[in-house]
């Protein structure tokens, strides 16, 4: 049996915002290229934002599905791979396949 541990950085900036859910940001005030009234369209999820975490997972739960893994009946985190016999967890950022 063979464990495989994988960090994956900046896991949020790989989530897609779907057009359906906008998200907004306010630029901080030292930015002066940008007035107080102004504020951008984010393209990609940021850490603390409310919906950040929700789209990491949706962005990777669609990448194992699109691999060929199943998701866990009892848990949205865990995957299972019939063809190839793994299993792999999910916990944040971190994945754990065996």
């Amino acid at each position: 049996m063979q464990v495989s541990f994988a960090d994956i950085s900046r896991t949020y900036f790989h989530a897609r915002i779907e057009d359906d859910n906008l998200l907004y940001v306010e630029f901080p005030p030292v930015d002066e290229d940008f007035g107080s009234d102004m504020c951008g369209r984010l393209n990609v999820h940021m850490y603390g934002t409310r919906p950040a975490a929700e789209g990491w997972h949706s962005e990777y739960a669609g990448s194992m599905q699109e691999f060929g893994f199943i998701i866990g009946a009892s848990s949205a985190c865990v995957f299972y791979s019939p063809d190839e016999h793994l299993t792999c967890s999910v916990h944040g950022d971190d994945f754990t396949t065996v």
